[in-house]
């Protein structure tokens, strides 16, 4: 069994500790919290992940019940057992409606403690692996859809692979490139433009950045009501700038309706920076040669 983040919340000190004596002695790998008020409980939500909590249902100031509503929204992955009197069951029979796992009456016994732990263990594991599951899924199908998207862009054949539904959430779109020129490794100026750009996509809507080799990125957006593509590309030039350290360039499209039309405006925007003086860093130094050699390589043909 995986280990368990226990918070255990009680304002009775003898049903806080026995809880705790009880689980450490028989599931060791557990880390437990202890909160003597749901203020205190709040506290420790706010720090250490919290994967299972036992609230009394009656607590001055705040009711089990009332501490459950708040933690919620914040930490919907929390597993909640309420603790009640038998006087307070209607409590925790509200309480189970709500979404608590279970409940335990006082004076809670060690058997049922030890069996409604080890239960929710490992439902709480198998969730954990499913969890796990669908995020290398989502991750890889986000790696396999700019693969795809990056290698349409650049005109090659699919092979048989339809693009509609890598981009069908994407009806009109912008494309923006960013191309570097360096002569060393650009693997982190790569890892820098890839979340710089991400980011300021969510910003102004939604889409997603793909590789198109070691030096280029291309970024898709779709831009929302609000979003701005003349800011989206002044705050990736202003941010580049700050971080990158190495000569740059951001080209653009305007909107695009047909996804046909990607392949030749990536082309386009290859030939326009053939011929495009390359931004660089504030701090200038050695890439203010590269940048000036770069302006003579595009320059040379001219008076």
């Amino acid at each position: 069994m995986s280990r368990l983040n226990i918070l255990v919340a009680d304002d009775e000190s003898v049903i806080r500790t026995g809880i705790e004596r009880t689980i450490r002695k028989h599931f060791p790998q557990h880390r437990i919290a202890l909160a003597a008020s749901p203020e205190e409980a709040l506290q420790l939500f706010k720090g250490e992940p919290v994967d299972l909590a036992l609230v009394d249902i009656l607590m001055p100031g705040m009711t089990g019940l009332e501490l459950m509503e708040v933690a919620r929204k914040g930490y919907p992955q929390v597993k909640w057992v309420v603790i009640s009197a038998y006087s307070e069951f209607a409590y925790a029979q509200e309480a189970v409606r709500l979404g608590a796992k279970d409940y335990l009456l006082k004076p809670i016994g060690k058997d049922t403690l030890i069996e409604m732990i080890g239960k929710l263990g490992e439902e709480i594991a198998r969730e954990n692996e499913r969890i796990k599951d669908d995020q290398l899924l989502k991750r890889n199908l986000r790696f396999l859809r700019e693969a795809v998207f990056a290698r349409w862009a650049s005109g090659l054949d699919l092979g048989g692979i339809d693009i509609g539904p890598f981009t069908e959430n994407h009806p009109h779109f912008h494309l923006l490139m960013v191309r570097m020129e360096s002569d060393s490794d650009t693997k982190l100026e790569h890892f820098i433009v890839e979340n710089v750009l991400s980011e300021l996509i969510e910003n102004e809507g939604q889409g997603f950045v793909a590789s198109v080799d070691a030096k280029s990125l291309l970024g898709l957006a779709t831009l929302s009501g609000k979003g701005s593509l003349a800011r989206l590309v002044e705050q990736l030039r202003v941010h580049l700038k700050r971080y990158l350290k190495a000569p740059f360039q951001v080209l653009h499209t305007e909107r695009i309706t047909d996804l046909a039309a990607v392949p030749a405006e990536v082309q386009r925007m290859r030939k326009t920076a053939a011929s495009q003086v390359y931004d660089h860093y504030a701090s200038g130094g050695d890439q203010a040669i590269d940048v000036a050699i770069q302006y003579i390589r595009t320059q040379y043909h001219t008076d």
